[in-house]
């Protein structure tokens, strides 16, 4: 501690002794030999000036400190200090003992006083002008709160963009004259007017399409008409052949081009009609793939066999962008670049370049929920094993109700396919409510995802249970020790427009698992799962969302047959949040929540964005968990509710959700109401 306490000492005051250096005059730059000593110099610009000294020393080829070089460095400067606003700024020199001393008399620092815009009208954005005029000063400062600097080359390019600003607002002719200034002495401030005159606004008027259309005038249409009316801008123009040059790409017309032209005498009451000429070409197919010799031969396995299922047709852009966005998915690459080239024949060649991620990775992570408690774990991760594109994932956590480890092999392109296989083999400890469960499996899945939006997977499982508790009786935990297999398929509809945080779009899926006994318990079922969800933007900052969904589990000799822990559950961050998790429906004497065979649940909720990333949201739920019923379309009854309103912070990896839901049904010995802490969207 002593030595601390006398290194700070130290440090502060050889601080203390730099800084009155300064004061007394000391303060020199050095560099290639040459000396220079700036004098009179404001903290303000002091990194401003040292900049310039030493950029202007770089650049001198003397071996001592000359006249010219001098005064060089006094211009310099002088114009940079009227850069930064200091209007009556001098900068002497003279030269002694062999350096250059640069004595500056800096005067006031004069800002930017009333700006003023005469031939404005009450339509214009006064607030986009003062912007797009001070916009060469902000950028060069980095300064955009507070005083402006008032520097007047930068006032004179400002004016440049008030007229193109006018111009992008259709006033084609406007013109705008040089800025007038009134030096304000007694307050350092200049007061500036700009007046301009707008003439004639020009709208786009009618938007004609020509050429091979190729029958997708409909969609071509939509598109110019969403232009019409609006103020004619050049970059819309753009845009919109853009869009349909992109309208006939994604169909495989690689060359497609479509050339905008205003009609001859286009003019016409304020109306410019615009010509669009569409040339498709023809359609082009993908031949072959250069792949990059830089890439390892996993990495290349992976590439040839995700890009395998678009040789040999059309060449159509989203799908390559699919392929891409599924391979970055393996965390093998950081960086993909697929240029298609013509080969001369209405083919392409597909040049696949990129750069290839750090093969192993140890991720540390923690957090808290309501239900789990805190959430501690490490995964380690290998991206190429054995240089064969394979991943191994090997994983390990601690939280408030067990432990959880395991093991994963993945291979993104099983047999050189555009299937994924994974094997995964977990032990798992829990503890839930008054009972344990300990649990080793082996899951095997093989999924292929067809297009952007449906994904399809089979998959099995082999797991090893006991189940145990000094609480519940034997018919409430159901078989305590058992080994099941089971087979599964499953498929995914997903036409969101943001998987982790969706705000438009809409979800559908189904899951189907039969399970069969191995040992002698008598375990067997058949699980059905029906997921359904829509999100629509209400406005730019207001969304909807609604859910439905259900699950089954059927058995031939009731509830009581299923383990404790196969059995279904209701209430949740998830579910209905009126309840704590898995808290709704029948328990037994201890409050331990005994699941059931059918569970209902249909949700609703609006959010609005108070800020970036930070959401606040109203919503209702309501569910059913039946004990008798296994009919996953059955009709709800003794339905719950949970009515509440949450806030959602945006992170990467999804939102952090906090929710509060209320019961405004409440039956005896449920709750009022329960907080929800977690990550990720509701539904």
């Amino acid at each position: 501690m002593h030595r601390l306490l006398a290194s700070l000492l130290f440090i502060l005051t050889l601080h203390c002794a730099g800084r009155e250096g300064e004061q007394d005059g000391v303060w020199e730059i050095e560099a290639h030999g040459l000396r220079v000593h700036p004098e009179g110099v404001s903290e303000a610009m002091r990194d401003e000036v040292e900049q310039i000294i030493r950029q202007q020393l770089a650049l001198a080829n003397d071996s001592e400190m000359s006249p010219p070089l001098a005064d060089d460095m006094a211009y310099f400067l002088t114009v940079r200090y009227w850069q930064s606003g200091y209007r009556e700024a001098v900068v002497n020199w003279r030269i002694e003992n062999g350096r250059a001393v640069l004595e500056a008399s800096e005067g006031r620092l004069y800002h930017i006083g009333s700006l003023s815009f005469p031939g404005s009208d009450d339509e214009d954005d006064i607030a986009a002008l003062e912007k797009y005029l001070l916009r060469p000063t902000h950028e060069r400062t980095g300064e955009t709160n507070g005083k402006t600097p008032a520097v007047e080359a930068d006032l004179d390019a400002g004016v440049g963009l008030v007229r193109r600003y006018l111009q992008s607002e259709g006033y084609l002719d406007a013109a705008v004259e040089a800025p007038i200034l009134e030096v304000n002495s007694e307050a350092a401030a200049i007061d500036v007017t700009v007046k301009f005159t707008k003439g004639q606004r020009y709208n786009i008027g009618d938007v004609t399409l020509t050429g091979d259309l190729l029958n997708r005038e409909p969609e071509a249409r939509l598109l110019a008409n969403a232009l019409q009316g609006q103020p004619f801008n050049e970059v819309d123009v753009e845009t919109l052949r853009a869009s349909l040059t992109g309208l006939y790409q994604e169909r495989g017309y690689f060359a497609a081009t479509v050339e905008s032209a205003l009609k001859p005498d286009a003019a016409h009451e304020g109306q410019l009609d615009v010509d669009l000429s569409v040339e498709p070409g023809q359609r082009h197919r993908v031949a072959t793939l250069t792949i990059s010799p830089d890439f390892s031969r996993g990495a290349q396995r992976l590439i040839r066999s995700g890009f395998k299922p678009i040789v040999g047709k059309y060449y159509v852009p989203p799908n390559l962008t699919l392929l891409n966005r599924r391979l970055l998915e393996t965390e093998m690459f950081t960086r993909l670049d697929v240029k298609p080239q013509p080969l001369g024949d209405d083919t392409l060649d597909l040049e696949i370049t990129g750069k290839e991620g750090l093969r192993r990775r140890l991720g540390l992570y923690g957090g808290f929920q309501t239900f789990q408690g805190y959430v501690v774990g490490a995964e380690w991760r290998h991206a190429n094993l054995w240089d064969t594109g394979d991943a191994l994932r090997l994983k390990a956590e601690l939280n408030g109700r067990g432990i959880d480890s395991g093991i994963k092999w993945v291979d993104p392109a099983f047999l050189n396919s555009a299937f994924s296989l994974d094997v995964d083999l977990s032990a798992q400890t829990f503890t839930f409510f008054d009972y344990d469960r300990n649990s080793v499996a082996l899951r095997t899945r093989l999924s292929r995802q067809w297009n952007a939006h449906i994904t399809t997977s089979l998959f099995s499982e082999v797991s090893l249970n006991v189940a145990n508790s000094d609480v519940l009786t034997p018919t409430e935990l159901g078989p305590d020790d058992y080994r099941i297999v089971s087979l599964g398929t499953s498929a995914n509809f997903d036409y969101r427009n943001n998987p982790v945080s969706p705000t438009k779009g809409w979800l559908a899926s189904g899951t189907i698992i039969a399970a069969q006994d191995v040992g002698g318990s008598g375990v067997a079922f058949l699980r059905s799962e029906i997921n359904t969800a829509f999100y629509q933007p209400l406005t730019k900052r207001l969304r909807a969302a609604v859910s439905a969904r259900t699950s089954a589990i059927q058995t031939s000799d009731g509830v009581e047959s299923l383990p404790i822990d196969l059995r279904l559950f209701n209430g949740g961050a998830n579910t209905v949040r009126s309840f704590p998790e898995r808290e709704m429906g029948l328990r037994a004497k201890s409050g331990t929540p005994l699941g059931g065979t059918l569970a209902q649940v249909f949700n609703a909720e609006l959010s609005y964005e108070i800020v970036n990333n930070l959401e606040f949201a109203v919503f209702a739920d309501a569910g059913t968990l039946s004990r008798d019923e296994s009919n996953p379309t059955a009709s709800p009854t003794d339905l719950r509710y949970a009515v509440g309103a949450g806030l959602r912070y945006k992170l990467p990896v999804g939102p952090l959700r906090i929710d509060y839901g209320y019961n405004p049904d409440r039956r005896e010995g449920e709750p009022s109401g329960a907080l929800h802490i977690t990550f990720g969207f509701a539904f």
